[in-house]
């Protein structure tokens, strides 16, 4: 990016100072990622500053700030059915989200694929709006003050009835988050 100065009474000598501020928008780094951005200016008041980056070495024409990217780092764990399964009752999974990062999340999505032999009843947790379709169970957090980094965490519970048929059966339950 190239930016140029342009103002009639120009930056006053001796100490004159004027400021450009630029927004940014990070990627899909990780929490933790420390990035480095960098800016040089041409000293004469020319147009030809020095290439900005690790070797500008002019301390009055180049500059730069290392800053660490704030995210969250969501987990997901999920319980054993409580009680356990049983041919014709209902059973619960809780689904716990843990955000380990060091920024708050407002926004996540679980997936829950309930394998053949399980039948939807319900699904239902605090700021979580769920629904099924085809047995692919999709809930929605949404918290407008977020969930706290550090450790914050939420839960869901998702009611499921074993199938007949299914006795003596291994059933295994497959869930994913998108933060």
């Amino acid at each position: 990016m190239r930016c140029t100065y342009s103002n009639a009474t120009g930056i006053a000598a001796g100490g004159g100072t004027s400021t450009l501020d630029i927004t940014v928008t990070t990627g899909t780094a990780s929490d933790g990622t420390s990035v480095t951005n960098y800016a040089a200016i041409d000293p004469t008041g020319g147009s030809d500053p020095a290439t900005p980056g690790a070797s500008c070495s002019s301390a009055t024409a180049c500059a730069s700030n290392t800053a660490t990217i704030a995210a969250p780092r969501l987990t997901l764990a999920k319980s054993d059915p409580s009680p356990a399964l049983q041919v014709g009752s209902n059973s619960v999974y809780t689904l716990q989200v843990t955000n380990s990062g060091s920024a708050s999340t407002r926004t996540a999505t679980i997936k829950d694929r309930l394998p053949t032999g399980l039948s939807f009843v319900a699904a239902s947790g605090t700021n979580w709006t769920c629904s099924e379709s085809a047995g692919l169970i999709s809930c929605q957090f949404n918290r407008s003050d977020g969930l706290a980094a550090g450790g914050g965490t939420t839960s869901v519970a998702i009611t499921v009835r074993a199938d007949s048929g299914t006795a003596k059966t291994t059933l295994t339950n497959y869930a994913s988050i998108d933060p």
